[in-house]
């Protein structure tokens, strides 16, 4: 449920950030990769927002197990501790910091708190 929402906001996300990245270029491995990157942006966002929730990127993929694949968790995962991909990160936070993405954040951050 919750992916579905990142996979959704994936796009909106990728707008607001102007990704510069080639119709061409547009597979599945992309969209995967930016899914990743709001995944782990977001699970930080929401952790920072909401402290008492007790929400890390390990507990949203435990609950999330049975809607993505071993490889998607693992990219995840990488994405999360591979400073490759620290700019990227950094960058979706900034967005979800400002104006436009708060309101992104809290539908977001709704779902990591009544997740079970």
């Amino acid at each position: 449920m919750f992916l579905s929402k990142v996979r959704s906001a994936t796009a909106i996300a990728v707008i607001g950030l102007a990704y510069a990245v080639p119709a061409s270029a547009t597979t599945d491995v992309v969209a995967d990769h930016n899914t990743a990157v709001m995944a782990v942006a977001s699970t930080q966002a929401c952790a920072k927002k909401h402290p008492e929730a007790g929400i890390t990127l390990e507990k949203f993929l435990t609950e999330q197990k049975e809607g993505m694949t071993d490889e998607m968790a693992k990219h995840i995962r990488d994405v999360a501790t591979n400073p490759r991909y620290e700019m990227e990160v950094k960058q979706s936070m900034e967005f979800f910091n400002s104006k436009g993405g708060q309101s992104l954040l809290d539908s977001l951050c709704g779902g990591f708190i009544t997740a079970k």
